[in-house]
């Protein structure tokens, strides 16, 4: 959610600012709406707050490319789930134990271990029953169940890899739901999906009551160059 600046708003450096390709916003601290992003000056509608490049966000892609993951090999990575490769991704960088940090990377994962957020997952059987008789209950039982499968099917085989990053069912699990909080999809021309959590991004909380179109969140490629970058633009004006 991104509000307009407000007396008495937290104004704290934006640790990844010298990261983005564009940034209007700063993370804020609102009465009532918790935390999210606040303007530093004014936006137009259609105005990008954001941009951040596509290789500076988890993707399988980016995963994939980690030297800590890539040494596992093709084949095995090819059998992961894209979700469970970027909650690797995260959990390795979160560890400190690479031979490449980034820098980017590391201060996000510091962003993100700080944050609040609340999945299905999080709710206890008892809170659960609230939903009895709605798919939702379900789902939170049977999403959980799967991550956990996932991970004691996985623990054999990289048993060595998650040693030495400090990975744990907990940890696994943690990963996952905050991918299911804060990551974006986008459905690709050539029929596939494209899973990533970007940097900033996350940090804009979403509400129902805010109308957010396709070109409001978006990718968009370089004609010059071919990047791609992520870009997310105001849905309306917003004074500073």
């Amino acid at each position: 959610m991104v509000h307009e600046v407000q007396e008495g708003s937290e104004d704290a450096a934006f640790a990844l600012e010298p990261y983005f390709e564009v940034c209007q916003v700063r993370p804020a601290n609102f009465e009532g709406f918790g935390r999210g992003m606040q303007c530093v000056e004014d936006v137009a509608q259609g105005e990008e707050l954001l941009r951040v490049s596509l290789s500076r966000c988890w993707t399988a892609e980016a995963a994939k490319a980690c030297p800590e993951l890539a040494a596992l090999g093709d084949e095995l990575l090819d059998a992961i789930s894209d979700a469970s490769l970027i909650a690797f991704h995260i959990l390795v960088v979160r560890s400190g134990v690479m031979a490449a940090p980034d820098d980017c990377r590391r201060q996000h994962v510091s962003l993100l271990e700080s944050a609040d957020f609340e999945t299905l997952l999080d709710w206890s059987f008892k809170d659960l029953q609230l939903l009895a008789g709605s798919k939702w209950m379900m789902v939170a039982q049977a999403c959980r169940q799967d991550i956990a499968d996932e991970f004691a099917e996985l623990e054999d085989i990289l048993k060595e890899f998650l040693q030495s990053h400090q990975i744990d069912a907990e940890s696994f699990l943690w990963a996952h739901r905050l991918l299911i909080s804060r990551s974006l999809q986008f459905f690709m021309d050539d029929g596939s999906v494209l899973y990533l959590l970007g940097p900033g991004q996350d940090m804009l909380n979403h509400s129902v009551d805010v109308p957010v179109g396709f070109d409001d969140v978006s990718l968009s490629t370089c004609a010059k160059t071919g990047q791609r970058s992520l870009v997310i633009r105001a849905y309306k004006g917003f004074k500073a």
